[in-house]
């Protein structure tokens, strides 16, 4: 390969002759006009060295990631450990701002209990 991604596909049709369109209007019906809008967010902890940190997104593939190193330079000294703390929210329709704002509030700064 030659850098490029492959995507495999792991279903096989079988196309008669003069059916054509019957695959055709086969995949609009059930795969493409069936979708609907989603997407995820993808919160950064505050206590994450250099948060806010930098992200990194790829120029022709979808993908991205966090990259602290962007802000400068930065070492893991040996028997150290380094954490990054992130959580993923998922959802169904448009982004809702209040519902993440909420959870990355909850997140950031999450509620203290005392038992006693």
């Amino acid at each position: 390969m030659s850098g490029v991604a492959e995507v495999v596909e792991l279903r096989q049709y079988l196309l008669h002759p003069g059916r054509r369109d019957e695959l055709i209007d086969l995949f609009e019906r059930e795969l493409v006009e069936p979708q609907e809008q989603a997407g995820m967010a993808i919160l950064c902890h505050p206590e994450n060295f250099r948060a806010p940190q930098h992200m990194r997104l790829h120029p022709s593939e979808p993908f991205f990631c966090y990259a602290p190193q962007q802000g400068g330079d930065m070492e893991i000294a040996p028997g150290k450990k380094y954490v990054s703390r992130y959580r993923f929210v998922v959802h169904d329709g448009p982004p809702n701002k209040e519902v993440i704002d909420r959870l990355w509030n909850d997140y950031a700064s999450p509620p203290k209990v005392t038992v006693q």
